[in-house]
């Protein structure tokens, strides 16, 4: 809180307020955690954390009536910020597999970003092929399909696929933040092997 009142640079007070709002989330204090990240997008609208600002607050609002999920979530987290990996995938799945199907999407999507760091590329393509089956409409699923396409683009038997993805990614939504790099990529391609 110090750094809330004592530092002149609005960056680290930004900053504060973030992980202050984290801190609540971590402690199962979801409505003072959304009062935080409230109070970050009205103090530093064009902020360095209003995009995981928002983020948060979209998944708190998502997971509003079903507690034990949040509290899952939560969990998710904070295990993923101390690096104990095993215990943020074991929550992750436990929401994943959940009956209440509730951040089930937003579970799929950080269980492949996950093994894409770990670099297990098969098994991030099959998560993302669950959150594609299940949850077409998600949030997350452009986001994943952009991963999916990446990771396709290193298999020269899979460029055909991955080339598929990108220019669904093109059609369907121009206006996502990575589209530039999506066009990047169909141009890299169609260098090396040929426009199909």
């Amino acid at each position: 809180e110090n750094a809330l009142q004592d530092s002149p640079e609005r960056e680290l007070q930004e900053e504060a307020l973030y992980y202050l709002a984290m801190v609540d989330f971590f402690d199962k204090k979801a409505d003072s955690a959304k009062i935080g990240l409230e109070r970050l997008l009205v103090e530093h609208p064009s902020g360095l954390y209003v995009n995981d600002a928002v983020r948060m607050l979209f998944t708190i609002g998502e997971a509003q009536g079903n507690p034990a999920v949040l509290y899952d979530y939560s969990n998710a987290l904070f295990f993923e910020q101390r690096k104990m990996t095993d215990s943020a995938l074991a929550r992750l799945l436990a929401i994943a597999e959940s009956p209440i199907e509730v951040l089930a999407d937003l579970a799929l999507f950080e269980l492949a970003r996950f093994n894409i760091e770990a670099g297990n590329a098969d098994s991030a393509i099959g998560y993302i092929n669950r959150l594609e089956e299940s949850f077409p409409e998600s949030y997350y699923l452009p986001y994943a399909l952009k991963e999916k396409g990446d990771l396709l683009a290193e298999r020269p038997e899979r460029l055909t696929e991955a080339r598929d993805i990108y220019h669904r990614l093109l059609e369907d939504y121009p206006n996502f933040p990575f589209i530039s790099a999506v066009r990047q990529k169909v141009r890299e391609l169609d260098e090396l092997y040929g426009s199909s």
